[in-house]
């Protein structure tokens, strides 16, 4: 990772929490909310559920 941007995310960790799981969630549900077929739309749901677990790992790595 770029030392840059690890140092950031060590000097705030919390906003970035909320910054990458906001990210994660709204990327993931973009399929549903844009009206793609089935599989995407279920799979954007489920995948945007687990974005604060995603963010939390990124930032705890």
């Amino acid at each position: 990772m770029n030392e840059r941007i690890r140092t950031a995310v060590d000097a705030h960790p919390v906003a970035w929490f909320f910054v990458l799981t906001y990210a994660i969630s709204w990327g993931a549900w973009l399929a549903p909310i844009l009206g793609l077929r089935e599989p995407l739309a279920t799979l954007g749901y489920a995948v945007g559920g687990f974005g604060p677990f995603v963010a939390a790992g990124i930032v705890a790595w």
